[in-house]
C-alpha cells in the first residue's frame, strides 16, 4: 500500500538529503585537509635544514694567522684609519 506523499513530506526528504550531503562532504574536506597538514609535519618535522645552527666552543675554533685587517666593519661600511687597529 502507497501513501499518499505530501509537499511537506518531500520538503522534509530534500532537507534531510541536503544537510547529510553537507555533513558528508565537510568531513571528507576536513579528513583531507588533516591529512595534508600530518603529511606536511611529517615531512618538514623529519628534515634536518642546511642552515640549522650549531653550537661550536670556543675551544674547537682555529684561530686565523695572517689575515689582513678588515676594511669593512660587520654592517658593511668602511673603516676609518684612525680606528683601524682599535
Amino acid at each position: 500500500m502507497k501513501f499518499p506523499q505530501t509537499n511537506i513530506t518531500k520538503l522534509s526528504r530534500k532537507a534531510v538529503l541536503s544537510i547529510t550531503k553537507i555533513i558528508v562532504v565537510s568531513l571528507f574536506f576536513l579528513i583531507g585537509v588533516m591529512k595534508g597538514v600530518m603529511n606536511i609535519v611529517i615531512q618538514n618535522g623529519s628534515k634536518t635544514k642546511a642552515n640549522t645552527p650549531v653550537n661550536i666552543s670556543e675551544k674547537s675554533k682555529i684561530s686565523p694567522k695572517n689575515t689582513p685587517i678588515p676594511i669593512r666593519d660587520s654592517f658593511g661600511f668602511p673603516i676609518k684609519k684612525d680606528n683601524a687597529n682599535a
